[in-house]
């Protein structure tokens, strides 16, 4: 059961009203003391007081508050009951961030108005009182300034063109990462195209949620490409001419000494990069005749494929050649079609 799904059958149970529920969950219903489904929308109900917040009162739903019941229902029971309070919690937290966003926008709304900025303000002005509002949310989250100004980025974004995603989020029926995924596809796009590119994601999930399942980011991040390049109204040789002034090598602190090296270029020669990398990785030791696996080459060479193919391309960048390339370059055949690279 997807998340949105789970929270509003959570949601009306607790309030007592009717929602479809597995019968193994009855008996948990009726050990915790909520009304069942014979209640009906038609019974008299009983809501519950919300509580004052706290680590057990969550958006004022207590989904913990009978937490022992499950110990006394069968495991098969307890088990659905647990996923769906997951599920359910899942989509409070998703309502909690669309919040986030509009109060982040409205206290920015605020900050400008502290600092005097107006429309008539430069723009100058208008940098230096953003620049003071993320230094001021930065301190009060504890995030290091750049996490805050993406916050505030996406919450002007949220708030205004792509209002539809927000209330989306805020409904559960897009996660965070999707959220995000759909700021990203309809970035620097025609306002009409941008509002179609939306569209389809916005639509896609809800549709999921109507069946009650998920829809992943891998899947809107599909539908949403077919959409943006049907109808992009700018030729693609263009959009990549244009995208491909931006290459870039970038390298990544990572814990325990390591780092992240990373190179934005071309799909199709990031393709033969890995197509030849994979090669050179699987090729036999010079004077072996078997070809390695991922259980390391002959010859005492204990690496998996992956750390042979990792090791090869600090080699090439940093020595140039490999002294046997000759045997792998003469194999190296037409890489695979970049078709599938963005699409996750």
């Amino acid at each position: 059961m997807c998340a949105a799904r789970s929270y509003r059958a959570a949601e009306a149970r607790w309030n007592g009203e009717e929602y479809p529920c597995a019968p193994a969950v009855e008996e948990v219903w009726r050990r915790a003391g909520r009304p069942t489904r014979s209640a009906g929308r038609g019974a008299p109900k009983e809501r519950i007081e919300t509580p004052p917040p706290g680590p057990w009162n969550v958006g004022g739903t207590r989904l913990n508050e009978h937490m022992s019941a499950t110990l006394l229902a069968p495991p098969e029971a307890a088990l659905e009951w647990e996923l769906m309070s997951i599920a359910a919690f899942d989509g409070m937290i998703r309502q909690i961030q669309a919040d986030q966003y509009r109060r982040v926008q409205r206290a920015r709304e605020l900050a400008a108005e502290v600092e005097r900025v107006t429309e008539s303000s430069t723009s100058r002005e208008r940098d230096m009182a953003t620049r003071s509002f993320v230094a001021e949310l930065a301190t009060t989250l504890g995030q290091h300034e750049v996490a805050a100004a993406r916050l505030v980025a996406e919450a002007e974004r949220l708030t205004g063109p792509r209002a539809a995603t927000l209330d989306a989020l805020g409904a559960g029926d897009l996660g965070l990462t999707q959220v995000r995924s759909v700021l990203e596809l309809t970035r620097d796009l025609p306002a009409d195209v941008a509002d179609q590119v939306e569209a389809v994601a916005v639509a896609a999930a809800a549709a999921a949620v109507a069946d009650g399942t998920a829809s992943t980011n891998a899947d809107l991040r599909r539908r949403m490409r077919r959409a943006r390049e049907r109808m992009h109204p700018e030729p693609l040789a263009d959009r990549r001419a244009r995208a491909a002034e931006d290459r870039r090598v970038c390298v990544d602190a990572a814990p325990d000494g390591m780092a992240w090296l990373s190179v934005f270029l071309e799909a199709e020669r990031a393709v033969a990069i890995e197509h030849r990398l994979e090669l050179l990785a699987g090729r036999a030791p010079a004077g072996d005749g078997d070809v390695g696996d991922d259980d390391g080459h002959g010859d005492g060479d204990t690496r998996i494929r992956t750390q042979r193919a990792a090791d090869l391309a600090a080699d090439l960048l940093l020595a140039g050649t490999l002294s046997d390339d000759e045997r792998t370059r003469a194999d190296i055949a037409t890489p695979p079609a970049p078709c599938s690279l963005g699409s996750t």
